[in-house]
This record gives structure tokens, sequence and C-alpha cells, in this order.
């Protein structure tokens, strides 16, 4: 439907905002059907110059009315209004007064500048550029797009979103727009698929992957089945139009929705491709070995039973972090300023989700790698989550170290709900440190 109304009013979506008003409608229509409608402060946000889209959201409502035997309401159709403002061609920019071609020449500039002293690819640039552009037309409007995926982002994609957590203050500080977890999720999704774009091992197992939720999503898709599954060649990626068009002669088809008319094996998995995920893809695919190294996961090598603390009492997400740096600053393993810049990280954006949080500072700050484990006698307010069990993050900026590996045994840990019980219960330190070091010989 949203394409037949791009091609009716030549109205030209973006890939990202092709995908986010598909999605803002989907939950619309739902809110509609259940008889629960959002409040008008939308419309405070339009103003004279907006006739343009104005017009063409009350076009495009009408439609979804005339498909969906719906009434969509004016309070409705202001949000529709917004998300085709924000998917207008040009960029708003705070003062609204800069060109076009400036401002966005100016923000490649900024993405480029962030990735001086790393490696980036073009794909990358553009795709930040994209979604940047978007992000700043909406949040100037006052309009920030709900993400139901943060938490799952936090948890599968930490070194994404940290980078994004980055990427983020930099663009809050040159644009003057406050960008929400929401948001930065989003974002989070370029860096990982970058990540993921990087040389993989010799392919083998043909593969064509269907995806129902846009080009943006199917590529971070793709991206994650490379790097998890290196034998996979991936020979094309379609929409679901396009699968029933084609006559698909690969090893195996991929999706994001159960395909009825598909006679050949097909595996169906999240956009997202989550760990659970990846275990319903080594379960299908039992011709595909899927190896990576054995031995000792440098995640163990990073804890140190003078630095785990079974049944500690504080009341305040602050009292934690100062009583964590200042031991560490006492043993040797950080520096001044270590605090601060923990404490300044979750201003950015709170580091909890599950009952946990993991704090971490400035790797400048960080003399000798190693990771603290906290558990609290009772649990205390980190955000807007109760928190009883603290892994604060300190690591250097160590080129030796295989930050994917050490990653891939700490969310093992986390996703063996039995194990966080243990570690829960666990009444001293040594006992504590014993239950955390039971995976030394973790295979990833």
């Amino acid at each position: 439907m949203v394409k037949a109304f791009s091609e009716s009013k030549q109205f030209k979506f973006t890939d990202y905002a092709f995908q986010s008003i598909v999605i803002h409608l989907a939950i619309a229509v739902e809110r509609i059907k259940q008889g629960e409608y959002i409040h008008d402060e939308a419309k405070h946000f339009l103003s004279s110059d907006d006739t343009d889209s104005i017009e063409k959201a009350h076009y495009l409502a009408k439609m979804i009315e005339d498909e969906l035997a719906i009434i969509i309401p004016e309070s409705e159709i202001s949000y529709i209004t917004i998300h085709l403002a924000a998917a207008s061609d040009h960029l708003l920019t705070p003062n609204k007064q800069t060109d076009t071609t400036d401002t966005i020449k100016r923000l490649r500039g900024i993405i480029k500048q962030h990735f001086t002293h790393s490696s980036y690819d073009g794909q990358l640039i553009e795709g930040l550029m994209t979604h940047i552009q978007s992000a700043i037309n909406r949040l100037t409007y006052g309009f920030s797009i709900k993400n139901p995926y943060v938490e799952s982002i936090k948890f599968n994609f930490t070194h994404a979103f940290e980078e994004a957590v980055r990427f983020k203050a930099i663009i809050e500080k040159e644009y003057f727009v406050m960008i929400d977890d929401d948001e930065t999720a989003y974002i989070a999704l370029h860096f990982e698929a970058f990540y993921e774009r990087l040389p993989s091992a010799k392919k083998g197992i043909s593969a064509v992957l269907v995806c129902s939720t846009g080009l943006g999503s199917a590529q971070l898709l793709a991206a994650r089945i490379r790097k998890y599954f290196p034998d996979i060649d991936i020979k094309a990626i379609y929409s679901l139009q396009e699968a029933m068009d084609k006559d698909i002669t690969s090893d195996v088809v991929i999706s994001t929705i159960y395909l009825e008319f598909m006679d050949m094996p097909t595996i169906v998995v999240s956009p997202m491709m989550t760990r659970e995920d990846i275990k319903i893809m080594e379960q299908s695919l039992v011709q595909l070995k899927h190896a990576t190294p054995a031995g000792i996961n440098p995640f163990f090598s990073l804890l140190r039973e003078e630095n785990c603390y079974a049944q500690a009492d504080f009341k305040t997400m602050e009292d934690v972090i100062q009583a964590i740096g200042t031991d560490l600053i006492a043993k040797g393993y950080a520096t001044e300023g270590v605090i601060e810049s923990a404490i300044q990280r979750e201003i950015l954006s709170y580091t909890s989700f599950n009952a946990l949080a993991t704090p971490h500072a400035d790797p400048r700050f960080i003399q000798k790698s190693n990771i603290v484990v906290m558990t609290l006698v009772e649990p205390l307010l980190w955000g807007d989550i109760m928190v009883d069990k603290v892994f604060f993050i300190a690591l250097q900026n160590d080129q030796t170290l295989d930050f994917e590996r050490v990653y891939e045994a700490f969310f093992n840990l986390l996703d063996n709900e039995h194990n966080l019980q243990q570690l829960t219960a666990a009444r001293t330190n040594d006992t504590l440190y014993q239950l955390l070091m039971k995976g030394d010989t973790y295979e990833s």
C-alpha cells in the first residue's frame, strides 16, 4: 500500500524511511482496531510549511481506510504527516536556513571525521547518512520512532551499541537534538552490519534470503548470516512478492516470514538474527559445520578473584560505580577519571538490562584489562531497571585482545538463567569467582 502511494504521488522514500513508515502504520492500524488512539500532541510539531505533507498524509490515510475498512482519526494522521515530512528529500537543520547541499556535505564530513582513527567502508557512511538525515528531520519535529528491539540490540550487539552511543553524542552536539535509546539502537544496526561485512571464510552452501521488513533489515540479516555461517553463499535477497515470482534454485531459503508456497528447504528466522535464531540455523543445517577456534576464551583471563564481590550492600548506581572505580584505581587497574567516565557513560544511555548492568569507562582510563563482578544484597534502581548483578567491563584498546570472543563468552554466561541465579545466590567472593570460572574451558 505504501509502495502504491509512493508511485501514485511520486513520493521518493529512502529504504529506511519506507521501513519506518510501514512499521508505524502497522502499529497505528492495530491501535485503531483496538480503539486505542494517540493524543493530539503531534499536530503542534506541524507548521504552515507542511501543507504538502499534510495533503499526502490524508491521501495515504484514505487509501488505508478504503483498504482496511477503518477510520483513521486526525491525531493519527498528524503522526503520518510527521513521518512523510521526515522522509522528504531535504534535510531540516535547527535554524532551517542552511542550504541542503551544504548541510548534507557537512553531515557527511562529520560522519567521516568520526572514523578518522578506525576503518570503515562507503556502505557504512552512506547508511549512516540516510539514517541521520531522517533522524534529524524527525527530531527537529520533536518526534522519535519507538524501537521495539532496543533491549535485544543492547544485549546482542553490545559493541555496535557502544559505538552508536559515542557517535550519537557527536550528532547531539552538532545539531542540538536529543537522541534516545530507541534511535541509538537503530544507529547501532548500521555499525553491526559493518562489523559483520568483514571478510569471512570460504562459502559452500547456496541460499536466498526473503525479507519482508525492508532492504536495511535484509542487509543486516545477510551480514549476520555471513559472519556466523561463512559456508553459506547468499545468492540473492528478495522481497516476498519477488520470491513468489522467481524460480529459486538455491540449496536453502532463509526467510523472516513463513512461506507456504515454498517446496524447498526453508529456515525461518527473525530480521534481528538473534542467538536463538543462530541455534535454529545450526540445528536446521546439520550438514554445516560452523567451527571457531576452541580453547580457553579470553573472557576468563579477565576474571580475578580479587575483583569478585558477592553480596555487596549499596543503594545507588553511583555508589556502586564509585566503589568499583576507587578499588580499580587502588589496585592499579585504572587511573583517576575512571569513575567520572563510567558515570558519564550511564548518562548517555543506561547499561542495565535483564536485572544486571554492564558499566564501563573510556579505555584511556584503564591500565590493565579486567572485568569486575559484583552481586548485591538487595536490587537497586539502575536507570529504570532493578539490578542485582553488576559486570564492570574495564577494557583497554588492546589490539591483541579478541573482543569478539570476550563478548561471546560473556553473553553465553548471560544466556544461561541457571548460571545467573547461581551467581546471585553466591555468598562469598570465592564462590562467586569459582562459579564464573566454571566455563574456563568454554568452546566458542
